[in-house]
């Protein structure tokens, strides 16, 4: 079940160039890492790891799951500002 997620989630066109290799998941045993090179992309690998989730009766663990911005090329579109202040809402 969980192979069936991390295949579709290779087949989308989104994620990074890492040294010419083109990554979106990595996954190890029950840890599961998501990259995106912009939150459009993020959100459609989120939205498949949902739906799977949810076939296979999986949670995702709130206080595990991080979201980090690296060296981003354009900082005016950052929106770090508003999710500063969804995740003090969240917490």
């Amino acid at each position: 079940m969980v192979r069936e997620l991390l295949l579709e989630l290779e087949t989308l066109h989104a994620g990074c160039n890492i040294g010419g290799v083109f990554i979106n998941v990595l996954a190890y045993a029950d840890d599961i890492v998501i990259l995106a090179p912009s939150w459009r992309g993020l959100q459609q690998l989120l939205s498949v790891l949902y739906k799977h989730s949810t076939n296979i009766d999986m949670m995702c663990n709130n206080k595990k799951t991080v979201c980090m911005v690296l060296k981003p090329m354009l900082h005016a579109k950052v929106v770090a500002d508003i999710f500063d202040s969804l995740a003090s809402v969240l917490t």
